[in-house]
Parts: structure tokens; sequence; C-alpha cells
């Protein structure tokens, strides 16, 4: 039976607890705030999946933690990922590790540490953007590969926009952003990095066409600075790749009915991808010169989670293939640290050196 370590017994925590458990795996969850066990056991577990599982192994101190697990989950708020994934390795070990989007903060805080960490001890790792491994992007995989009559892609766009009430009543414990890092940009917060699936998704795409990594970004971005609160609230992110590939990403927590949509265009031809259409299903349209199809996908909440484990589980021995590789995280990271640094500074354009490493380093403002 395969032994999963899960840090964090907040939401994902519950979620990847959940999903680990209808896998049939040993799961531990560890938490240093006792307040936060005890409402993962009483009310957050119970009140989603119908009652609490007495195989759930509920920790709070190191000390209690085995030498190994087959896998190591981070689940804490994104200031505290990788700290707490460093931390962990010093007392236990694992061949595979997944840290929750998004990875850190705009700062880049422990992401090249933590990078080399990784690679010297060949740990694989994968960053938790679950729609990156849905079955509607996979469909899109499919379809590169079968479908080189649509011809070379031309523009890419995709739209994260959701009202940040869903989490809110998902997390019944806070009663606003101001009660977490939600309402920090700086700590991982607002719409940039609590919705950067957009990012992520578009960066995922502009790979699979092969049009490089992304280079510059511009972004107009409005922040909300009040009460002992700064966050990102909407975005509009202009990207541009290696090879030219342009598009745009919005992001935001104020639309309602959310729209989650991805709009890839063709030469000859165009997809376009619903995700959680009616919190139902995730759908793709395709249409070309030839015919108009039409993919359907029902899933819920609970099945974004058991696809990503199953991924995980998979390509537990080749991450660095996967869309939520580590690679792409710490990427899609330095995309949320440019788009920070572009809206705090008129949106004047930023060019991204990968060369200088997971830093801060490799962004440079533009004159």
């Amino acid at each position: 039976m395969p032994s999963v370590l899960i840090f964090g017994a907040g939401s994902i925590g519950n979620h990847l607890t959940h999903a680990a458990l209808i896998k049939k795996w040993d799961v531990s969850v560890m938490d240093i705030d006792e307040k936060a066990l005890n409402r993962m056991k009483d009310n957050i577990y119970p009140s989603r999946y119908g009652k609490w599982d007495e195989k759930i192994k509920l920790i709070n101190n190191k000390k209690y933690i085995k030498k190994f697990y087959d896998y190591i989950f981070v689940g804490t708020p994104p200031n505290t990922h990788l700290f707490v994934a460093i931390e962990s390795l010093k007392y236990t070990n694992s061949n595979v590790m997944m840290i929750e989007k998004p990875l850190t903060t705009p700062e880049m805080y422990l992401a090249e540490e933590f990078y080399k960490i990784i690679s010297h001890r060949k740990i694989q790792c994968f960053v938790g953007y679950t729609h990156a491994v849905s079955k509607v992007i996979s469909k899109l995989f499919e379809i590169k590969l079968n479908n080189p009559s649509l011809g070379k892609i031309k523009k890419l766009t995709v739209n994260w926009k959701e009202h940040w009430e869903g989490i809110f009543n998902a997390h019944p414990w806070l009663s606003g952003p101001e009660d977490s890092y939600l309402g920090q940009w700086k700590m991982g917060g607002g719409a940039i990095g609590e919705h950067s699936h957009g990012l992520n998704l578009w960066l995922v795409i502009a790979k699979l066409f092969e049009m490089g990594k992304i280079t510059q970004v511009s972004a107009q971005v409005n922040y909300v600075d009040k009460n002992n609160i700064s966050y990102d609230s909407d975005s509009k992110i202009h990207v541009t790749t290696e090879k030219n590939l342009k598009g745009v990403v919005f992001q935001d927590v104020i639309t309602m009915p959310p729209e989650k949509k991805i709009v890839v265009e063709f030469e000859r031809g165009k997809i376009e991808i619903e995700i959680n259409k009616n919190s139902l299903s995730d759908e793709l349209y395709l249409s070309d010169n030839n015919s108009n199809e039409n993919f359907k996908y029902k899933k819920n909440r609970v099945d974004d989670f058991i696809q990503e484990i199953n991924h995980i589980e998979m390509l537990g021995l080749n991450s660095e293939k996967s869309p939520i590789s580590l690679i792409n995280g710490l990427e899609t990271m330095l995309v949320i640290s440019a788009s920070h640094m572009s809206g705090n500074n008129s949106s004047r354009n930023v060019n991204i050196d990968y060369s200088k490493g997971y830093t801060n380093k490799s962004l440079r403002l533009s004159t």
C-alpha cells in the first residue's frame, strides 16, 4: 500500500486526503496547528465526504513522522510551501513530492534552493496545477498529435475569472481575504497567484505546440490596498514566447458566474475549451476546415484530485515529462513575478532570462 504524508489540514489537504483514500493509500496528515487538525476531523472532512475516516493518521509533531513515505504532498499556504518542503526532507524522505500551487511567493522565496535540492537528491517533483492534467487537456494533447491539418498556432487566450466567494464558502472559518494569505499578493494571494491556473495553462499549451518559454510579460493589474489587505483583484497579462507566440491571460477574483475558457487559434481552425462548465463538466470544441466536434468530460471537484494523483502515480519516475512538472511550476512562478513587477510599474514590459536561475534576478524591467 503506497504511503503519503500530507502537510496542511486545510481545504487542499482534505481534498488530497480523500483522493488518496479512494486509491487505498495509507494517509498521514501533518499540521502544527492542533485547531486545524480538529477542524479537519470534526468539520471539513465529514461535511464534504459524509463522515470521518479513522484510517487517517493526524500528526502535530514531526517526531511522529516516519523516515520514509512513497509520496509527500505540501498543501500549506504558498508563503510556506518551500520552507515546509525543504524542512521535511531533513527528517523524512520520499521519491516523489507534490507542492500545491502557486509554488511560492512572487519574490521567488526559496525557489532556486528548492530546485537544487530536488535535483541533487533526484526526487521527482510536481506542482499542483490540477487542470493541466485534466481529461480535457489530455484531449488537447491528443488533437495536437492527430490533427496536423490545423496548421501552426497563431494566438492563445486564457480566461480564468472567478469571484472568490466560492473559496470562502469552502473555507467557512475565514471571513474574507483579510484572514489569510489570499488578501496579500506578496504572500501568493490575489488573482494572479490564487488563480494562476490561467497562466500555467497558457504556458503548458504554448510548450505543447512547441512555441517555447514565455520570455516577455506586460500586465495591467488592479490592486486593492485597504484595511491591512493588499491584493490584485483583476489582471490582463500579455505574454510572448521565445518563438513569438503572443497571447493574453485574464485572471480575477470578481467575476460571477465564473468564466474559465481557453481559445487556441490556428491557421486553419480553432479549439475552445470551457473548464468546469455549469460546475458539471469540462468541454472542448474543435472546428477546422472539415468538421466541428464537441468533447465533453463530466466531473466534479473530487475527480480533479483523483485525476491529479493518478497522473502523479503514473509519471512518478518521469516527472520532467509532466505538464505539472517542477520546471513548469517554477516557470509559472517567474511569470507571476513578472506580472506583478509590470503591474507595479505602469504595465512596462518585463523580460525573463532563464539562464539566471529561478530568482527575481531573472526579471528585467524594460526602460
